[in-house]
């Protein structure tokens, strides 16, 4: 047979088929006619996370075939020419040990491919849970793979998702299916509408379909892959073979204690236990050679499948021994071995950090105790020229080189100082008083004098907090120079708290550089950090860049302060934040995830011109759970955590709860109530939801902080406004009139949400701020200080006054904004006509206000207008290589079939529609989330119609949230969620209180509703 492939190429208007996820006897049916008559459906197989699996008969060859239809979210956005050109190549490879792929094609849109049905079980099946292959099979089956990925690496072809399900056992032989087919699906997608591989990784998720258009599955991912290398070679998949002998061999995957969102960081950072510890008949050589394979850096495993074959082959089986392999065991270089050596002469062990395609988290060493709690307390310096450095300095420089060193995790740097502020000694009963305070299972406090010729002499005492005793081996003294001190000191703390038993396993120094005068500035800048002196710690940070332009630590630190300072989005703050990823090594596992977690998230940029947008923040956010897992009592990441849900936690994919994020602001003042900046989204979302009492409770205490950043003057102003003996005072108005307009601009994002009954946001926004003193150029920018406005009138319901501001000039620069008030009937009708119809007439720009126009003509049973802008939709099509185009074009076209069906009153078909629609394709297409949540509940589906309103508005403010929040208090209620339906009634009647004549009945149903809900 021909390897070339039978291509049917799908029409670039065919329409997309309905959820074929749940519609078996479509895709059937479809699937038939589209073979044709030389195949017959016979069944279908329980299918993989990619695809819907179907036997059928080729009755041109009289044999049994398998098709495989590609899952509709992989499919959506391949290009159906590279996906043909990737298995194209796949399909010329002829092997005993490879199932061949034999045609492709596509059905209804999703693409399809064709391979021979083998006659008997997938490994998957075959293992039995717990059960242990004898070692002889296991080493069969591992072979056979290994020839399967010799032969295709010697022809270009990666398999990338080498795992149980894709080997099939026939007979004696094992055959592996797939090939090539995760490298086409990738490939088939434009660079940036490449999904993550972890980008459902928190959702719980394991398999190809459910990480979107994944290179592999994450349990079986070699850690380049979870990176996002695109450089992935043919190392990927001997770690993934690697992965499967160890689940042959020891009966169980090595991380199947893990939840499926947590798997990413384990192949990227902990080790699986030793092989023959947990099943101790396997050959040493033989085990020895899994964890090669499993190697966390792909230089340290069998450079092919090649040379792994080759050491397989050489083995040899005998019946007292089982299998024996003759090759000498490798554990890195000379240098490794002598430092292993060093250390062991000292009682540890200390691992070399990893690096992964430019993020290089360290590899943490697997537990089996509870993490032991380590506190540093500030030295006593005896001398002036060392203290202002080194008292708190060798806080920063001891918690970061012991942290993850073993079971060890110290107590933020912070939460010491804060907490030894008021100490007058350094001695033991000081020390007891700090792990009081800090829960710490030991303290590390001492003295650091002066000595001849530069050195100097550190004396250090562990204490053990449970005896309140100094440890027997924990007196420590160290002379040599102060570049030394780091790694000697830890050295002696990691053996002392080894021979106490404390510690089983350890680590090294976890600065991450070893230029002197660059570490001294970064502690310098520390010290101005955490008094939120922000220039000082810019400047002190920039020095210790100019010394060393690779230590993340001050790198990460400039991007943070400038972000705070200018804006989240600020190039500059987002340049440093970048650059501290590329050089994230040899830092401790707390700063190398939020240096990681800060690098992802200044790599997102507009959600509507990046496809990969989600992917990464989801991946932001399983890397920053991760060091909340291990870091309960770290301030600094739980403010971080607190910012990624603020700033990023909206939208369709996250469910709609400011109070996460206001706990984990919350959870970090707890820790730490100096940490200046975890106060401000507190106030704000405090006073949102809580009120202005809890408000005033967080601004008061970061004023007591005195704060010299911008924000502080604008949260002065908010206590003031929020007073209730001077809100109204002519004292607060003089405050008002004489703010800058970085207050003012402070002072409106705190109050904006807040539906108070004298609408303070109102009262801020319509101020004049026209030649006031100013940092940047958005607040004062006539155009957005107006639209700004508009927004605010509409969130409180003056929807009138928002469209005579707006007008028809603006509108063709807001469209969303006049199509949502046109929606809301503050647009005279004569007039939104108008504009919709110039605006259908304007050609390819139609299309990029569609998303405004449909809900209209939609609500008016206009489907002439809809028809002629799907006519327009289907002769203006995205250039193919334009992702997001490609996307959004995909979005509107099936969002207006929707709403054409609805506009014929078809709301069977109007409900179809929308439930394939993917609503985080368009972020603020909150009509259309109405309009589907109203069809649902009215199908008395109320479940699915709530969960459709549960985001978090992403804009600075939506005219249309008001509704949306009303929308969802009547779902609830329907739904039995009485708490839920009352708190959005009750906001509902707040920020509509004052609104236009026409928003009254609706406080009046709210007002009455919430008071009904409240009651029972």
């Amino acid at each position: 047979m021909s390897s070339d492939v039978a291509v049917a190429l799908p029409r670039a208007s065919e329409a997309a088929p309905p959820d074929v996820s749940s519609d078996a006897s479509w895709l059937r049916a479809h699937l038939s006619t589209t073979l044709g008559a030389d195949h017959t459906i016979e069944r279908e197989l329980g299918g993989g996370g990619m695809s819907r699996v179907f036997v059928a008969r080729d009755h041109a060859l009289s044999r049994r075939v398998v098709v495989k239809v590609l899952a509709p979210e992989l499919a959506r956005g391949l290009s159906a020419d590279r996906f043909l050109r990737e298995v194209r190549l796949a399909a010329r490879l002829q092997q005993a040990n490879i199932v061949p792929v034999l045609a492709t094609g596509a059905v209804a849109g999703l693409p399809y491919y064709v391979m021979p049905f083998v006659e008997g079980q997938s490994l998957r099946a075959r293992l039995a849970p717990g059960e242990r292959l004898p070692v002889a099979e296991a080493v069969s089956i591992v072979r056979d793979v290994a020839r399967a990925l010799h032969y295709a690496h010697a022809h270009s072809v990666v398999h990338r998702d080498i795992k149980p399900e894709n080997v099939l056992l026939s007979g004696d032989t094992a055959v592996v299916t797939d090939f090539g087919i995760a490298k086409a699906i990738r490939s088939a997608r434009a660079p940036g509408a490449v999904a993550d591989d972890l980008a459902m990784a928190t959702a719980g998720c394991g398999t190809m379909t459910e990480l979107g258009a994944s290179i592999g599955t994450p349990a079986y991912m070699a850690p380049e892959q979870v990176a996002g290398d695109d450089a992935v070679d043919a190392r990927a998949d001997v770690y993934a073979l690697g992965m499967v002998a160890y689940e042959l061999l020891a009966g169980r995957h090595p991380f199947a204690d893990l939840r499926p969102q947590q798997l990413f960081l384990a192949q990227m950072t902990r080790e699986p236990a030793p092989l023959r510890g947990v099943r101790p008949e396997v050959p040493a050589p033989l085990a020895a050679l899994v964890h090669r394979c499993l190697a966390k850096e792909p230089a340290r495993r069998p450079a092919s499948a090649e040379l792994l074959l080759a050491e397989l082959e050489a083995a040899h089986t005998t019946p007292a021994h089982g299998i024996t392999l003759p090759w000498p065991v490798g554990l890195g270089s000379d240098g490794a071995r002598h430092r292993r050596a060093a250390l062991a002469v000292a009682g540890i062990a200390l691992a070399a950090a990893v690096g992964v395609a430019g993020y290089e988290l360290l590899r943490r060493v697997q537990r089996g105790a509870e993490p032991s709690l380590v506190a540093i307390a500030p030295f006593a310096v005896l001398s002036p020229q060392l203290r202002g450095i080194w008292g708190e300095g060798l806080v920063d420089v001891l918690s970061r080189s012991l942290d993850g060193a073993g079971s060890l995790r110290t107590v933020s740097p912070t939460v010491v100082i804060a907490s030894w502020r008021k100490q007058a000694r350094t001695d033991r009963a000081a020390a007891a008083h700090l792990a009081a305070r800090t829960g710490a299972s030991f303290v590390v406090f001492g003295s650091l004098v002066p000595a001849e010729d530069g050195r100097v002499v550190l004396n250090a005492s562990i204490l053990d907090a449970a005896s309140g005793a100094v440890l027997p081996s924990g007196e420590i003294e160290y002379r040599g120079s102060l570049a030394g001190l780091p790694d000697s000191v830890t050295i002696a703390l990691l053996d002392a708290l080894g021979r106490s038993g404390a510690l089983v396993e350890s680590r090294g120094s976890r600065l991450g550089t070893t230029s002197l005068s660059s570490l001294k500035a970064f502690l310098h800048g520390e010290q101005y950090y955490r008094r939120t002196q922000w220039d000082s710690a810019v400047a002190s940070y920039r020095r210790a860049v100019h010394e060393d332009s690779t230590f993340a630590l001050p790198l990460r630190r400039i991007g943070l302060v400038m972000g705070w300072q200018r804006d989240q989005l600020d190039s500059t703050s987002r340049a440093f934040l970048l650059r501290a990823g590329r050089h994230n090594r040899g830092l401790s596992p707390r700063d190398s995830l939020l240096v990681l977690a800060d690098s992802i998230r200044a790599s997102l940029t507009a959600f509507e011109s990046d496809t990969g947008y989600w992917s990464r923040v989801h991946r932001m956010f399983a890397v920053l759970d991760a060091a909340r897992r291990d870091g309960q009592h770290d301030p600094e990441v739980w403010f971080q955590l607190g910012e990624a849900r603020f700033h990023h936690g909206y939208g369709p994919t996250f469910p709609a709860h400011d109070r996460r994020a206001l706990a984990a602001f919350e959870r970090a003042v707890a820790l730490d109530s100096t940490f200046a900046p975890a106060y401000l989204h507190a106030v704000e979302l405090a006073l949102t939801h809580d009120g202005p009492v809890a408000a005033r409770r967080f601004a008061a205490a970061f004023l007591a902080l005195a704060p010299g950043d911008a924000s502080a003057d604008g949260i002065r102003l908010v206590n003031a406004l929020l007073d209730p003996a001077r809100a109204g005072a002519a004292s607060a108005q003089r405050q008002l009139d004489s703010a800058s307009a970085d207050a003012l601009f402070t002072a409106w994002q705190v109050l904006r949400h807040w539906p108070d009954s004298t609408e303070s946001a109102l009262r801020v926004a319509r101020l004049d701020v026209e030649g006031r003193r100013t940092s940047g150029e958005w607040f004062t920018t006539p155009a957005r200080r107006r639209l700004l406005l508009i927004q605010q009138l509409a969130y409180r319901g003056h929807y009138r006054e928002a469209f005579a501001l707006l007008g028809g000039r603006l509108a063709a620069t807001a469209p969303r904004t006049f199509a949502e008030l046109a929606w809301l009937g503050a647009v005279p009708a004569d007039t939104a006509d108008a504009v919709f119809g110039r605006w259908l007439d304007e050609g390819s720009d139609a299309l990029a206000k569609a998303h405004a126009m449909l809900p209209w003509w939609a609500a008016r049973g206009d489907t002439s207008s809809l028809q002629r802008l799907l006519a327009r939709m289907s002769t203006a099509r995205p250039a193919p290589d334009s992702a997001h185009l490609r996307r959004d074009d995909e979005y509107r076209r099936r969002v207006a079939n929707a709403y054409l069906a609805l506009a014929r009153r078809d709301t069977v078909t109007a409900t179809r529609l929308f439930e394939q629609v993917v609503d985080s394709a368009c972020l603020m297409c909150y009509p259309d989330r109405i309009a589907k949540a109203r069809l649902l509940s009215a199908a008395g589906r109320h479940a699915n119609a709530l969960a459709v309103l549960d985001e978090r508005l992403q804009i600075l403010l939506a005219p249309s949230e008001g509704l949306f929040a009303l929308e969802r208090a009547r779902i609830a209620a329907r739904a039995g969620s009485r708490a839920l339906a009352a708190r959005e009634y009750a906001f509902v009647a707040a920020a509509w209180a004052h609104g236009d004549a026409t928003l009254q009945p609706l406080v009046r149903e709210s007002r009455e509703a919430a008071r009904r809900l409240s009651a029972r």
